[in-house]
C-alpha cells in the first residue's frame, strides 16, 4: 500500500484528497519503478485542479508532473537504468504526487550525484 495525492472534483485546494493505493503487481516492460523522494508543485497543477486545463479523464486523478526518486524495480526490457538509480522526469501522463510510481524508462534521467532530489525535481521544468 502506498500514498498519493488526487484531485477528487474540480475545485480549489479542498478537492485533494491523501488517499491509500495499491501498486499494480505487474511492472510493464519498458518501465521502471521509482520511489519518489521529491516531486515539482507546478503552476499547471492548479490549472488542472481548477479546470482551466482538462484533466485526462474524470476524477479522481493525482496531478503532477515532476518528480525525482530512487528506482526499486526494472521491467523486463529496462537496459540503461539500474536498481538504485536516482532518476527524476518531467513528463505526462499526470500522476507525480504519489510515493511510488511505475513510469516509462524512455522518459526519465539520471541525476548526478552533485544536483539534490529536490533540485532535480524543480529543474527540468
Amino acid at each position: 500500500m502506498s500514498k498519493k495525492i488526487v484531485i477528487s472534483a474540480i475545485g480549489g485546494p479542498e478537492v485533494l484528497k491523501y488517499i491509500d493505493y495499491d501498486l499494480p503487481s505487474n511492472l510493464q516492460k519498458d518501465h521502471v519503478r521509482i520511489r519518489q523522494t521529491s516531486i515539482g508543485v507546478n503552476f499547471i497543477d492548479t490549472y488542472h485542479r481548477s479546470g482551466i486545463y482538462p484533466l485526462p479523464s474524470k476524477p479522481p486523478v493525482c496531478p503532477g508532473l515532476e518528480a525525482a526518486g530512487e528506482i526499486i524495480d526494472l521491467g523486463t526490457e529496462v537496459e540503461d537504468f539500474n536498481i538504485g538509480d536516482r532518476v527524476c522526469y518531467a513528463a505526462v501522463p499526470l500522476g507525480a504526487y504519489c510515493e511510488i510510481r511505475d513510469f516509462p524508462s524512455s522518459k526519465i534521467i539520471k541525476i548526478p550525484n552533485y544536483i539534490s532530489a529536490d533540485t532535480a525535481a524543480s529543474i527540468l521544468l
